[in-house]
């Protein structure tokens, strides 16, 4: 029988990721020269309030807690518009990374989107920069999402849904 986990996603996702129903997974092996196994796992998702994050294995935002910011725009209005907003998404942040021992912000928008200004992101590398420099202070890590498209979404669902699975793995073989 499969083992079986729920993703919890906020109740605020607007443009929710997409979630297969079942993904294999590869299952590491001891001692590290024996190869590595797969195992089939099915996935549910629940929506529910999250008060940190938006997507969060079920009991376990303790373990993996992953960010969703849907654009550079949000991002550089988020942090260079002004203060009281830089402050608002900094503390926002500070949560993340102090909650859950994997914090994850997954930011869409492609790798060129990055690099290509725009009426609310007239300089998007120092936007993009100045994120990088706050993610890596407090520890967390980041993804990409590079668009919007159902397929995108689906591939990235899949994607995040073995990000929480794995984080979980390595929580359970730190103790």
């Amino acid at each position: 029988m499969a083992q079986k986990y729920t993703i919890i996603q906020d109740t605020s996702e607007k443009t929710p990721l997409i979630f297969p129903s079942h993904i294999v997974l590869s299952v590491g092996s001891e001692p590290p020269e024996v190869l590595p196994k797969s195992q089939s796992v099915q996935l549910d998702v629940k929506v529910a309030h999250l008060p940190t994050g938006d997507y969060c294995l079920e009991g376990l935002s303790k373990t993996c807690l992953i960010e969703r910011k849907g654009s550079l725009s949000e991002i550089t209005s988020n942090l260079m518009s002004s203060k009281k907003e830089r402050t608002r998404v900094l503390s926002q942040f500070d949560r993340l990374a102090a909650e859950t021992d994997y914090p994850i912000l997954l930011l869409e928008g492609s790798p060129t989107s990055l690099k290509t200004p725009n009426f609310r992101a007239p300089d998007p590398e120092l936007a993009f920069d100045n994120l990088i420099r706050e993610l890596a202070l407090r520890r967390i890590q980041w993804m990409l999402c590079p668009g919007y498209s159902r397929s995108i979404r689906a591939a990235t669902g899949s994607i995040v849904a073995r990000q929480l699975i794995h984080a979980l793995s390595a929580a359970q073989k730190s103790f």
